[in-house]
């Protein structure tokens, strides 16, 4: 009597079991060299397969972690709705077995959502950092990422937030004690950043000034452009910013030595620029920002230069757009 042929799996039941394979390949790839080391090659040897199947799957490394991720999100709903109607339906028990399904999850698929928040993080970090990488190389950076991350967890749900402490943090940071310039350069990497996604400002309007009696200009406070910054450095940390672009095509030999930096950064139309300024301008507007009056900054100013010349470097600013309001505070 002839035997019935084996059933032949349907094509979406193949096509199931292969991304499955997949899946689970891409979670044990995670645990082993996190999210930034994960490719889609890698992924095709941990599954015995071809790179070719994976892209016939998966077009791209996002798409096959966005997959994994809902797997196991998945996994882990299916497995605490479990445990809670397995409960009873008091709140203690239901308490007790939703304790219980996250202490059941598997310790390789808890690593997948632990490299992929560091896998952010490490990119945050990478795009506002990047002179910072190419000074100490991509082992380096990478180690110090990850110490950073442990010690200063992000407080916000804004990864343009991200890094903020990372120049102090390399200050100390031990197997950077030689590197004594590399936090001042990590200060202008992260004043750039954050002055490109500062908020726009009106430029001042003259007539405004022209309004002010002679009597009360002492007494005014002027207001920076939000997107400008300041930042000095007994390091020539502009020369060192210029030459580790990926542009920079002139000289490249560096004098440590060579004196430091006052600078003035400023955005303007998406562009970012950086300007050394002379030592009493510097202190002039360093001490506007800090919200003291004219009259204390122009005195900081001439401490630094007795030729300090007032009109003409308020004029630069206002005209240039870097002071951009003041106030006249009432009279007690």
């Amino acid at each position: 009597m002839a035997q019935d042929p084996l059933p032949t799996p349907k094509p979406n039941v193949v096509k199931e079991a292969r991304q499955r394979q997949l899946i689970d390949a891409t979670i044990s790839t995670i645990g082993r060299v996190g999210y930034s080391g994960t490719t889609l090659t890698h992924v095709a040897g941990a599954a015995g397969l071809s790179p070719g199947i994976v892209n016939f799957y998966f077009k791209s490394k996002d798409q096959l972690l966005a997959a994994t991720l809902a797997q196991l999100a998945e996994e882990h709903e299916s497995l605490w709705l479990a445990k809670v109607a397995a409960a009873g339906g008091s709140p203690e028990g239901g308490l007790d077995a939703m304790i219980e399904a996250a202490g059941v999850c598997a310790a390789a698929r808890l690593e997948v959502y632990s490299n992929n928040v560091f896998g952010n993080y490490r990119d945050a970090l990478q795009a506002v950092y990047p002179v910072i990488e190419r000074l100490v190389g991509a082992a380096f950076f990478r180690h110090a990422c990850d110490k950073y991350i442990v010690a200063h967890p992000s407080v916000s749900g804004d990864l343009h937030d991200f890094g903020d402490r990372f120049a102090a943090f390399l200050a100390s940071y031990p197997p950077a004690a030689e590197l004594t310039y590399l936090s001042d350069v990590a200060r202008l990497e992260w004043q750039y950043h954050h002055i490109f996604h500062a908020a726009a400002h009106a430029p001042l309007a003259l007539t405004r000034l022209a309004s002010i009696a002679p009597d009360d200009y002492a007494s005014l406070r002027f207001s920076l452009h939000p997107a400008a910054a300041l930042l000095r450095s007994a390091y020539p940390v502009l020369r060192i910013w210029q030459i580790n672009q990926p542009e920079y095509t002139g000289d490249e030999r560096l004098d440590l030595g060579e004196g430091g930096d006052a600078l003035l950064m400023m955005r303007a139309d998406f562009v970012v620029t950086i300007a050394r300024v002379p030592a009493a301008e510097y202190e002039f507007l360093t001490t506007l920002r800090s919200g003291s009056a004219l009259a204390e900054a122009v005195d900081r100013a001439l401490e630094t230069d007795p030729e300090f010349d007032l009109q003409a470097v308020l004029g630069k600013h206002v005209g240039a757009g870097v002071i951009v309001d003041f106030t006249l505070p009432l009279a007690a």
